[in-house]
């Protein structure tokens, strides 16, 4: 028989009986990040581009603190792998 994964999608897909047991991330035997889904979050300006400003807001600053949680509710939630292009407030080369 084989085993189940849920997938970032809420959906839930076979997992082949040939997969290696360990190590198992997130607490699901059987599941290694490197097949299952990728998220890449790009939060945007950073460092020296602080983006559109009004209201005492940032752009760079908003963008980066959703990316953060975004992450966070991800990788709490479903076996995900998650990239992002910045988690401080650096400046990215063009």
């Amino acid at each position: 028989m084989s085993k189940i994964a849920p997938s970032a999608a809420g959906l839930f897909w076979p997992v082949p009986p040939d997969w290696p047991e360990s190590p198992p991330p997130h607490g699901f035997p059987g599941l290694h990040l490197r097949r299952c889904p990728r998220v890449y979050l790009d939060p945007g300006h950073g460092g020296t581009d602080p983006g559109a400003v009004g209201n005492g807001l940032q752009e760079k600053d908003l963008t980066l603190n959703i990316a953060l949680q975004v992450r966070d509710i991800l990788l709490a939630n479903y076996v995900v792998d998650v990239r992002m292009s910045r988690t401080t407030d650096v400046t990215r080369s063009r």
